[in-house]
């Protein structure tokens, strides 16, 4: 998995820039594999705040045409996608709330696993 972002706590992001925060990557010896790490990722990905695209591709990685790579420029209108994507998006909408909730009781938590992170980013690497 590799996660390409140059945001950080506190970052600001202004209307005059391409508004993506972050690219999530996974790869496998093949296709299932592939996918088998998105879902892990995606579900373990949590990005409180803004609104993502994280419930569109949850949806995808459980859709079975994508899976089995049967898909067009189309693809993304079909019913079958949107019924998968407002399954998606009550369930990633339930599961933030769920952890907005946790993290408002365990700021100290969030505080020092934030310092961790930027200490641990700001050592030069060997």
């Amino acid at each position: 998995m590799r996660l390409d972002s140059g945001v950080h706590m506190g970052y600001a992001i202004t209307p005059y820039y391409d508004s993506m925060i972050s690219k999530l990557c996974t790869w496998g010896m093949n296709r299932t594999a592939a996918i088998e790490r998105m879902r892990r990722a995606i579900s373990e990905y949590v990005i409180l705040g803004v609104k993502t695209t994280l419930p569109l591709h949850f949806a995808l990685m459980h859709n079975r045409h994508f899976i089995e790579g049967d898909t067009h420029t189309h693809f993304l209108t079909e019913e079958h996608i949107q019924r998968s994507l407002l399954r998606a998006l009550r369930e990633e909408e339930a599961r933030m709330q769920t952890l907005a909730s946790s993290l408002r009781q365990t700021k100290e938590v969030a505080a020092i696993s934030a310092a961790v992170g930027t200490y641990l980013r700001s050592k030069p690497r060997e």
